[in-house]
């Protein structure tokens, strides 16, 4: 009886070691995910800024008329703010798949991870356009 309480313990905490490296590696996969879409929209909003020096410059000197749009960085301040508010409503419900069990989290920031790989390359997209 001994024996078997001893070997239900050990796998019990290999179990817990596993889930643990696993919830470890997901949350720095999260990370990774972050700081590229982060940098990304950094960059992105830098060419924004340039776009609309580019875009005063063309209406001060009458090549292009006023249009009555946004600039281009509050159209990505905009787009940004509404996807996160996506984003988030999106993954959540993602997670309550799971509701109350123990993967629920992990769904959720799985999904959160996926979304934010997504939106990196989005924001990227919309960079090379502007550049061709």
């Amino acid at each position: 009886m001994k024996i078997f309480g001893a070997l239900l313990l050990s796998l019990s905490s290999t179990g817990a070691l596993a889930q643990t490296a696993e919830d470890a590696h997901n949350q720095h996969m999260g990370r990774l995910a972050d700081t590229a879409l982060n940098a990304q929209y950094r960059y992105t909003m830098a060419a924004m800024a340039l776009a609309d020096k580019e875009r005063d410059a063309s209406l001060k000197d009458g090549s292009s008329k006023a249009d009555g749009h946004p600039t281009y960085q509050m159209a990505l301040v905009t787009a940004e703010r509404a996807w996160l508010t996506y984003r988030n409503a999106h993954c959540e419900n993602v997670g309550l798949e799971y509701r109350g069990g123990t993967e629920e989290d992990e769904a959720d920031g799985k999904c959160v991870a996926e979304m934010d790989r997504k939106r990196t390359v989005e924001l990227k997209a919309l960079v090379d356009g502007m550049n061709h």
